[in-house]
């Protein structure tokens, strides 16, 4: 069983590929302010609603059910959004939103726009999970995409993905996954490519036993399209209620560095960060809120 979904992960998303401009590129921003602040090194350390976006096979690791929100302030005035709700070890949906308004046309070089237009982007998905045994869980999200920009053009994808627990270990984790392959329509008669990704990544936890807990990860990223990035994080914590993390992307164009904070009260979980941004693009502030009920 876990082979034949290795091979499915290996394969498959080749087949469906194709070749044609990549669009869809809010898909990969990112999701919740832990990750981010970790490099996005996150396929192997999240199993809250952000699996969702990381990696639905870690749903099956937490039997809580959790209301999540985040907020990004990312480049260029472009605001992004993302809710997801995570009932119990099984079940789960998510919702990604993007927008920028205001951006000007012009049909020649000219000081003055000649009209001013918006984009806006949407995915819909519903993620589902479970154990295969005592080490290895899978999930799927299924979901529904929309881009517009002046023309709009809609797709359906899948992310799937895999994670490993080992029985004589409860420091090291494991995790290998494959977001966004499916089929999309055309803008413009031009078809557009989703952005598949493959990653494969770890995570360990160096102190367990004292207040403090220091967790360390790695993801390498390989888009179908793009260069191979190598994300890197770590996470020190202070009796399960502080924390303090930082991380890097190598490899990327526009981001590298990261930091941010977070704070676990009761049934709340509260996160910031903040990326700094590559090519004079300054910074990127996320807030997530999650709430276990």
């Amino acid at each position: 069983m876990i082979l034949r979904l290795l091979i499915f992960l290996t394969v498959v998303p080749f087949v469906l590929a194709g070749s044609g401009d990549t669009g869809f590129s809010f898909l990969k921003i990112g999701a919740g302010a832990r990750a981010s602040s970790m490099g996005g090194a996150a396929s192997a350390i999240t199993t809250d609603a952000t699996s969702t976006y990381w990696n639905p096979g870690a749903l099956a690791g937490n039997p809580d059910r959790q209301l999540f929100v985040a907020y990004n302030q990312w480049i260029a005035g472009t605001r992004h959004h993302f809710v997801a709700a995570r009932f119990g070890s099984s079940w789960a949906v998510s919702f990604i939103s993007t927008g920028v308004d205001g951006i000007e046309q012009r049909e020649i070089p000219s000081e003055n726009p000649t009209a001013t237009f918006a984009s806006h982007d949407l995915a819909f998905g519903i993620s589902y999970a479970r154990p295969l045994n005592d080490q290895w869980s899978a999930g799927v999200t299924a979901k529904w995409i929309h881009e517009r920009i002046q023309s709009g053009v809609s797709a359906l994808a899948m992310d799937v993905g895999l994670l490993y627990r080992p029985a004589l270990s409860n420091r090291w984790t494991a995790a290998c996954t494959v977001t966004n392959f499916g089929f999309s329509g055309k803008l413009v008669n031009e078809r557009i490519t989703l952005p598949t990704t493959f990653r494969l990544g770890s995570a360990y936890q160096l102190l367990q036993r004292t207040a403090f807990g220091v967790l360390v990860s790695a993801d390498v990223v390989q888009p179908l399209h793009d260069d191979t990035l190598f994300d890197l994080g770590g996470e020190i914590g202070y009796k399960d209620a502080f924390f303090a993390r930082g991380g890097y992307e190598f490899g990327s164009s526009s981001r590298g560095l990261s930091a941010g904070l977070g704070a676990h009260w009761n049934d709340w979980i509260i996160d910031y960060s903040i990326t700094f941004l590559d090519q004079s693009l300054g910074q990127a502030h996320r807030w997530s809120v999650g709430f276990n009920f």
